[in-house]
């Protein structure tokens, strides 16, 4: 039996690293209003950690979605499943229950912290071969500022954080408050990147579960983010509706080529070092020319995303048509499909 636990600050607690990690309030409601989310991709049978989600919210699921959860599992014979891994993340799966055993010790958190570290993406744009502008991993804020002003400007991503956060772009910036706040993820994170702004096109990412075996592709996903990163919703629709409108827009033979050099690179990364789903954000931008190209990756998230959400969702409610996928904060709009009982402060919809 699996136990599901929906923590999406974990990369905040990643950056942190401590055992009694304390969300900001933004992430306490996220993970409070989600906490039955892991019920849309649980089998049945499964267990979700919620404890503060009532009779009602289950009974909801499962007379508008037919999804049950059980109510009770064996403390040292389970399989725990969180969003992502921290210590943070054991820590709330032993209030739940979940016994020593069958959570990784401390040296394996550890290195799966390391692994979630920014600069891995860097690594793996080196193993496909990326023949672009490499971002820059420094603790020397002289760096960062000078490689900000040879791009003109630049995006500034701390080593750890998720969704867009702990990520701003310094245009707009003075040279004196960029310096300030260049210093400061240095001094909390212990360095600092810097990447030269592209011309956006579309977001995607390939999705990828790295095994005993190795590391196998899952399939596509295409996302929204804002100018400054902030994630905003994912497209609900099949895998080859996805695979169609990516080839649209690029060749389906860069598209392959450039999966097959992820999946290998992240084989060499990772393989005997992390088991568990994983995402890698990628980019379709235009070139100074015009032509649209493939960045085949933009960061690593060492963790379930939204887009294999997405997927799971997809295939639940057998979509034909594509949906919008996204968190939605007060009253809902109409024609919005609930995913989770509405009432708390955010509620996952399909819009």
């Amino acid at each position: 039996m699996k136990v599901h636990l929906f923590n999406p600050e974990n990369d905040l607690a990643l950056g942190i690293d401590c055992l009694n990690y304390t969300p900001s309030p933004h992430a306490k409601a996220l993970h409070d209003a989600g906490e039955l989310f892991p019920a849309w991709w649980a089998g049945r049978g499964d267990y979700v950690v919620a404890p503060d989600a009532g009779e009602a919210d289950r009974s909801w699921l499962r007379e508008n979605f037919g999804i049950i959860t059980v109510d009770g599992f064996d403390a040292v014979a389970c399989e725990p499943d969180p969003w992502g891994w921290s210590r943070n993340a054991c820590r709330l799966f032993k209030l739940a229950g979940v016994g020593d055993s069958c959570l990784p010790d401390q040296p394996t958190l550890s290195l799966y912290r390391e692994l979630s570290h920014r600069r891995t993406a860097v690594a793996l744009l080196h193993e496909a071969d990326y023949g672009g502008e490499m971002p820059v991993v420094t603790d020397n804020a002289d760096v960062a500022m000078d490689t900000i002003a040879r791009h003109g400007h630049g995006f500034v991503k701390s080593p750890w954080s998720g969704s867009g956060r702990g990520v701003f772009h310094s245009a707009g910036l003075a040279a004196a408050p960029l310096r300030r706040r260049i210093e400061g993820i240095i001094h909390r994170q212990g360095s600092v990147i810097v990447e030269k702004p592209l011309d956006k096109v579309t977001d995607m990412a390939a999705l990828f579960y790295a095994g005993a075996d190795g590391v196998k592709f899952h399939g596509l996903s295409l996302f929204e983010a804002e100018a400054r990163g902030m994630y905003a919703g994912n497209i609900v629709a099949g895998q080859q509706q996805i695979f169609d409108r990516i080839c649209s827009l690029i060749p389906e033979s860069l598209l392959t080529g450039t999966i097959g050099k992820i999946r290998d690179g992240l084989d060499r990364i990772l393989r005997r070092r992390y088991i568990g789903l994983l995402g890698v954000d990628m980019m379709i931008h235009r070139a100074a020319g015009g032509s649209l190209q493939l960045m085949p990756c933009i960061e690593i998230n060492l963790r379930r995303t939204m887009g294999f959400a997405a997927m799971d969702i997809a295939a639940r409610l057998d979509i034909k048509q594509p949906r919008r996928l996204t968190w939605h904060r007060g009253v809902l709009p109409a024609g919005a499909v609930a995913l989770l009982r509405p009432g708390k402060e955010f509620t996952p919809v399909l819009l």
